[in-house]
């Protein structure tokens, strides 16, 4: 039975670390432990994020487990080990399953909420022991990982459109990539900030900057090309990338993409940083170069903090800025080049009006007050309404839902 005033949630993420969808959860867990949900965090490793939820007094398990996603295969290593690692896989996440019944069964769980996609465990047993599972949709697995979802994207919808499970997509083209219909789902963006945690300087340095995964579905390469070109015309700014990088096999690969006489010395690899807010103040602009994405923290993240965000026309970055005009948009490497030389060639000022309507946006749709109340909001609706039949089958679908379909 819920208890009305303490909802027990156990959160599944995967990770580990400091990025994406684990600060989507620290700001979630900020919000909703001050609204009454007692929470418990299943990772597979210590790492950043448990020491954050160490600080914070969050409960934590660990768990090794895998992603329901297709092994890689580049390499003829890679086939000679597809079926062994599948075996491993399958084990392992077996195994998995009966450590997180009984954590959960201790614990006394009234929701089991999966934090990311590919996570599967916390479905199977919120279904084995009849408690409502919400999943939180970040990414499009395939179009932005490259992940083949195993065992096929029409047995994943599936398990999305089934009895007792509810879906937290974090935007429209999310929902739309996982055919979410019917009243099984609620688009909840993320909350990036607190709606008290904005800045704005106009009195912008020359410099533009990339902040993210340094990797190729990033379109890091593709920012290299494009400020390379635009330094054969322009040597008064700079590109500063703030990252991880790989291997310093993958930072040589990228310095050659830019490896002109002009943009030389204008690039600054700069590491990891905790805290970008003070580079995204003072930058002339963000680039957001994302083959695909779900929706895009760093995006937000600069219009909280008074940047103009220059992005690709696609996904979740198109979805923020292009419908508002918050951001500057381009579809190619050539029209980036061409929007960056403007950037330089024009006075700022005339950007001020652009910035400041999209950090009323970030405060009105992004914040963690907003987001989390949401979510809250959304645990509460479906408890109150839904009730689970006493003699169910473990897998039975909504034939609502099946019909639709």
């Amino acid at each position: 039975m819920i208890n009305n005033n303490e909802i027990k949630v156990i959160y599944v993420e995967r990770k580990a670390d400091l990025f994406g969808s684990c600060l989507s959860l620290l700001s979630m867990l900020e919000y909703l432990t001050k609204k009454g949900i007692n929470p418990l965090v299943i990772v597979i490793e210590e790492g950043d994020l448990t020491e954050k939820l160490e600080e914070r007094g969050i409960p934590y398990k660990i768990i090794k487990y895998y992603f329901n996603i297709w092994p890689r295969v580049k390499f003829l290593p890679d086939y000679l080990w597809f079926v062994p690692k599948i075996v491993v896989y399958q084990f392992c996440n077996i195994l998995s399953l009966l450590k997180l019944r009984k954590i959960a069964k201790d614990f006394k769980a009234d929701i089991i909420h999966t934090n990311i996609g590919p996570s599967h465990i916390g479905y199977s047993v919120a279904k084995s022991m009849r408690i409502l599972h919400f999943w939180h949709l970040r990414e499009y697995q395939d179009l932005d990982f490259g992940w083949k979802l195993y065992p096929s994207k029409y047995h994943f919808v599936k398990k999305l459109k089934s009895y007792a499970n509810y879906n937290i997509p974090i935007s429209k083209n999310i929902a739309k990539h996982f055919s979410l219909t019917g009243i099984n789902y609620q688009i909840i963006p993320d909350g990036i900030f607190s709606k008290t945690e904005t800045t704005i300087d106009f009195c912008k340095d020359k410099y533009f900057l990339f902040v993210g995964r340094i990797a190729d579905f990033k379109g890091i390469k593709n920012i290299l090309w494009a400020f390379s070109k635009f330094c054969e015309n322009n040597t008064k700014y700079k590109l500063i990338i703030v990252g991880k990088i790989g291997s310093e096999e993958y930072k040589k690969e990228l310095i050659l993409c830019a490896k002109n006489e002009f943009s030389l010395g204008l690039i600054e690899f700069v590491g990891y940083k905790k805290d970008v807010k003070p580079l995204m103040r003072k930058a002339t602009a963000l680039i957001v170069a994302s083959k695909m994405e779900g929706l895009g923290r760093v995006t937000i993240e600069a219009m909280f903090c008074g940047c103009l965000v220059v992005g690709k026309n696609i996904g979740g970055t198109k979805e923020i800025l292009g419908e508002k005009q918050l951001g500057l948009l381009y579809n190619n490497d050539c029209e980036l080049v061409t929007i960056l030389q403007s950037l330089a060639n024009t006075n700022l000022d005339s950007y001020k009006d652009r910035i400041k309507k999209a950090q009323k946006e970030a405060i009105l749709l992004y914040s963690i007050e907003e987001s989390g109340e949401k979510i809250l909001n959304y645990y509460k609706q479906v408890i109150h309404c839904h009730k689970l039949p006493q003699k169910a089958p473990i897998n039975a679908p909504d034939l609502e839902y099946e019909k639709k379909l």
